[in-house]
């Protein structure tokens, strides 16, 4: 029932989602629990159009803090311009404490209410009634979570030309899976391919233009340009 506490929890949880998620993807997984919360608990306007502006701001900062997050980290990464763990090292300070700063800045303009501990039982109860009071099985997810880890370990310190990170990638899906089915647990596996398309075309198009050399020029010209504007006074 603590409204500023649920502003708090959920944007940190969207931006760590959204950094190893699409942006859009990681709003859509979250938005059904948001929407089932929010209606349980009982919201105004005002509070309804600060949480959504959090969520999306923090989806776009989580997002952009790791070579993974985001479309443009993915084409920064592998343009070759830094590594995966430089990127990294670069990015997710900066933009942790611009979230945090974020984060505290519009909990201060959500007003605390307190309620009974009836209603937040209540509250609660209708949440497990509306999730059918599904259980999450730690063992399986401590498990799956151990599996990304190695996988984000192996993006950071193996080189590309031994192994890419695609590859990474499909072992650490493969390896997924057979956990879960050594959990005995069911498996429904979807694949929309249009992003799938969408996204390697893109990439597709960036390594043609990178080869070409018109991006190194119009960088030089820029370079060029800059120094022109602003000249270095020499001792």
């Amino acid at each position: 029932g603590n409204k500023k506490l649920i502003l708090v929890l959920f944007d940190l949880l969207m931006f760590f989602i959204s950094a190893f998620l699409n942006n859009i993807t990681a709003v859509m997984m979250i938005l059904p629990i948001i929407f089932v919360l929010l209606k349980t608990i009982g919201i105004n306007k005002k509070y309804l159009n600060l949480f959504f502006a959090t969520i999306l701001a923090l989806s776009n900062t989580g997002g952009a803090s790791s070579p993974i997050g985001d479309f443009p980290a993915i084409v920064v990464t592998n343009s070759g311009i830094t590594s995966f763990l430089g990127y990294l090292i670069r990015a997710f300070p900066l933009f942790l404490l611009t979230s945090l700063l974020l984060i505290i800045w519009w909990s201060f303009k959500v007003k605390d209410e307190r309620k009974e501990e009836s209603q937040k039982k209540l509250s609660i109860d209708l949440l497990k009634s509306r999730y059918k009071n599904l259980i999450v099985r730690k063992d399986v997810l401590i498990g799956l979570l151990v599996i990304f880890l190695f996988m984000f370990l192996g993006w950071s310190f193996v080189p590309q030309e031994t192994m890419p990170s695609e590859i990474i990638a499909v072992l650490g899906y493969v390896i997924a899976m057979l956990y879960c089915k050594i959990k005995n647990v069911n498996i429904v596996q979807e694949i929309d391919f249009k992003p799938v398309l969408t996204i390697s075309s893109f990439l597709f198009l960036a390594g043609i233009i990178s080869n070409t050399g018109i991006l190194n020029e119009k960088a030089y010209v820029l370079a060029t340009a800059i120094d022109i504007l602003v000249p270095v006074n020499e001792p």
